[in-house]
């Protein structure tokens, strides 16, 4: 449902799917009064299926390495934004 969303915005950033199904999860957990180690309880499958899937990525990954490669300087770039961004906010919001 959330992609739906985020596909009919035109793919606004502000309804990245991710966002929206935690905001989602959020709000069920609070309506419902569930706790969040209830919650977690019932989640321990998915995620320690989590796991495999991170290194079943890497194959896809391995075999792209030389896009990675020639991409390097952005990827580097992106990440210390995003790492700079972070702690910032992190800063900011305590």
């Amino acid at each position: 449902m959330a992609s739906i969303v985020y596909t009919k915005a035109r793919m606004n950033p502000l309804l990245n799917p991710v966002l929206l199904s935690v905001i989602a999860i959020v709000a069920i957990l609070s309506g419902t009064g569930t706790s969040y180690d209830t919650y977690f309880e019932g989640a321990q499958f998915v995620h320690f299926l989590l796991g495999p899937a991170t290194v079943a990525l890497a194959i896809p990954l391995y075999r792209q390495f030389d896009r990675v490669r020639k991409s390097a300087l952005a990827v580097l770039v992106s990440l210390l934004i995003g790492a700079v961004t972070a702690a910032t906010s992190a800063i900011l919001i305590a």
